[in-house]
């Protein structure tokens, strides 16, 4: 996948995340860098996880070059 299809990837998933916070899914907090960020809500005992969606994207294309993702 080239770098533009890559931003193209990156972008849709934003708007995913985006659109689950506009549902009230997703919340935000400010990281330890002062950056906010998207995440979904404490549910203790589990912790919080961070989307970082440049890692994301990441992943799926990894996926999709080695032919685990269709």
């Amino acid at each position: 996948m080239s770098a533009p299809e890559k931003a193209s990837l990156v972008s849709a998933l934003q708007a995913e995340l985006n659109r689950q916070y506009d549902l009230g899914v997703m919340t935000t907090f400010t990281d330890a860098d002062g950056r906010p960020m998207l995440s979904y809500p404490i549910v203790l005992p589990a912790p919080r996880p961070i989307i970082d969606v440049e890692r994301l994207a990441d992943a799926v294309l990894a996926s999709l070059s080695m032919g685990l993702a269709r």
